[in-house]
């Protein structure tokens, strides 16, 4: 090997150095996705280590639930598949936009918090001065 190859093969590449801008951004978004997959899996983990089923919850009003009513309201909530297929099927919501439905109020989570929100917001905040006015200057 000549001196002139072995210069070349140990000579580096110059690297073309990514804006700061764009490292802050990936990084932030980086963050984004470790700390709602991280929220996720602690929510589901929490919900999943509390003590009873949640079909007991589902059926508390019910006083005779047949068996066959407990395997189709498992099947309709997902609660009859493995633990883990539940886990990725809520991880695909979550990044969805899904939140799953509520069991206590039967109805999407999104819609429960959303109206919860609404009114809250609406009973604190003078009609003036509602962060909701922008929106809907109907209701101001």
């Amino acid at each position: 090997m000549t001196a002139s190859a072995v210069a070349a093969r140990t000579a580096r590449v110059p690297r073309i150095a990514a804006p700061r801008w764009l490292r802050v951004l990936l990084r932030s978004v980086l963050d984004l996705v470790l700390v709602v997959w991280l929220a996720a899996t602690v929510a589901f983990l929490a919900l999943r280590l509390i003590p009873g089923d949640p079909l007991d919850v589902l059926l508390s009003g019910v006083q005779d639930a047949t068996p066959e009513m407990r395997a189709a309201i498992a099947a309709h909530y997902g609660l009859d598949q493995p633990v883990i297929v539940q886990y990725f099927a809520y991880l695909l919501g979550v990044v969805q936009g899904d939140l799953g439905t509520s069991y206590h109020r039967g109805a999407p989570s999104q819609r429960c918090c959303s109206a919860s929100w609404e009114r809250r917001s609406s009973s604190r905040w003078p009609p003036c001065c509602s962060p909701w006015c922008s929106r809907r200057p109907s209701r101001c």
